[in-house]
C-alpha cells in the first residue's frame, strides 16, 4: 500500500464491533437513526524529532491504537449537527455555509470545522452536504498525543466521504496540516501525516516539502508504554507553541542544520528508566503531556506496576485505580485513518 492511495471503506470486524456499537447507540439516542458510516483517525507518539517538522526537517512518529472516531449520516437540511459521546462537551449546530472558527476561544467542534472547511474550500464544493455527527475519542485530551489533529483529520475524511469525493492520503495530510492552522496554531505536518499514512506495526520516517514517508520496522520483543503526566496545556489557548515555532525556524535559518529541542527530563521520565524501560522520552509539544517508553515485553507487567506505584498511586499524583488505567497504558504501532460501514 502506498501513501498515494485512497483511504478505503471497510466493514467493521468482530474486534471493533463492541466499541462502534456503543458509538452507534449514542448516535441513535441523539438523532433517532443509525449512522451511514464511520471515520476514524489515530493519535501519535513521536520517537525522534521534536519541534522540527515545521522547519522542514524529518521526524519519526508512529500512530497509536487510541483514536478519534466519528459516526456520520448526511442530512438534507444543509446544517452541521455536531455532538460528542462525552457529556463533558457541548453540542454545536450551524449552516454548512455560515460558521466561525474562533481562535480566541477554541472549542472541540472548531477542530471539526477546520477539517470540514478544508475539504469544502480546497475542492471548491459549492453545495456541501449537511451532516449529523457523533464524535468519540480514546486519546487523552491535551496530553501531547495529537488528539486535536486526529479530530481535524477525522472530520476532513468524513466530509470527503459524505460528499462522494476522493483524495490521496498524502493530499489529505497536506490539507489538514494547512487548515488546522485556522484554530491558531502554526504547527508542521507530522501529526496529520502519520494519522493518514501510518502502517500497522511500523513507525514512519516522514519528510516534508513535499510530504513523503518510509516505513521503519520497530524492535521485536518490545512494547511502547504511554504515561500521561496529567499536566495539560492547550496549544491553541496559549502562545507558547507558536513562540517555539518562531524560535526554531529562526535557529534553523541561522545554523542551516537540524534543530534538536532538548526537553527537561521530569521525575516521571526518570521513574520509567528505574522501572526497567530501555528508553523513555517526552512526546508532543512539551509543557506537560506524555512520555513514551520502550519496554521489554517480558517485563511489561512489572514495569506498569512500578510506575503506577512510584508516580501515579503512592508517589507524585495519587490517582485512583480508574484514573491510573486511563493515564498509563501499553500501545502498539497502529494503522492510519480508515472508513467503516456496518
Amino acid at each position: 500500500m502506498t501513501d498515494q492511495e485512497f483511504v478505503s471503506v471497510k466493514t467493521l470486524d468482530e474486534k471493533l464491533k463492541p466499541r462502534y456499537h456503543k458509538i452507534c447507540q449514542h448516535f441513535l439516542k441523539r438523532f433517532n437513526a443509525e449512522p451511514e458510516f464511520y471515520a476514524r483517525a489515530p493519535g501519535r507518539v513521536n520517537i525522534i524529532g521534536e519541534h522540527i517538522d515545521y522547519s522542514g526537517y524529518g521526524v519519526l512518529p508512529m500512530a497509536i491504537e487510541q483514536d478519534v472516531a466519528i459516526a456520520v449520516s448526511t442530512n438534507s437540511s444543509n446544517t452541521l449537527q455536531l455532538a460528542n459521546s462525552s457529556s463533558s462537551f457541548c453540542e454545536f449546530s450551524c449552516p454548512v455555509d455560515e460558521y466561525t472558527i474562533d481562535k480566541s476561544n477554541p472549542k472541540w467542534f472548531h477542530y471539526v470545522l477546520c477539517g470540514f472547511r478544508g475539504i469544502v474550500e480546497h475542492l471548491k464544493v459549492t453545495t456541501p452536504r449537511g451532516m449529523k455527527v457523533i464524535v468519540d475519542g480514546t486519546i487523552p485530551p491535551s496530553s501531547g498525543l495529537s488528539s486535536s489533529s486526529a479530530l481535524v483529520c477525522c472530520a476532513a475524511l468524513a466530509t470527503l466521504h459524505a460528499n462522494n469525493l476522493k483524495m490521496s492520503k498524502v493530499e489529505l495530510a497536506e490539507l489538514c496540516a494547512h487548515y488546522e492552522k485556522y484554530i491558531g496554531t502554526e504547527g508542521g505536518g507530522m501529526d496529520q501525516s502519520i494519522s493518514f499514512m501510518a502502517k500497522q506495526g511500523m513507525a514512519k520516517f516522514i519528510e516534508f516539502n513535499p510530504i513523503r514517508g518510509v516505513d521503519v520496522k520497530l524492535p521485536e520483543g518490545a512494547v511502547f508504554v504511554i504515561a500521561n503526566s496529567c499536566v495539560t496545556a492547550s496549544k491553541a489557548v496559549t502562545s507558547h507553541f507558536n513562540t517555539r515555532v518562531v524560535e526554531c525556524r529562526l535557529a534553523a535559518q541561522g545554523t542551516g542544520m537540524v534543530v534538536w529541542v532538548t526537553m527537561e527530563i521530569t521525575s516521571e521520565s526518570a521513574c520509567k528508566m528505574e522501572a526497567g524501560a530501555h528508553g523513555s522520552r517526552l512526546t508532543g509539544a512539551g509543557w506537560g503531556g506524555c512520555t513514551v517508553s520502550l519496554v521489554p515485553a517480558a517485563s511489561l507487567q512489572n514495569f506498569l506496576q512500578e510506575v503506577r506505584k512510584r508516580y501515579y498511586m503512592d508517589g507524585v499524583l495519587e490517582l485512583t485505580e480508574e484514573e491510573c488505567t486511563r493515564a498509563l497504558f501499553p500501545t502498539a504501532p497502529g494503522v492510519g485513518a480508515q472508513l467503516y460501514v456496518h
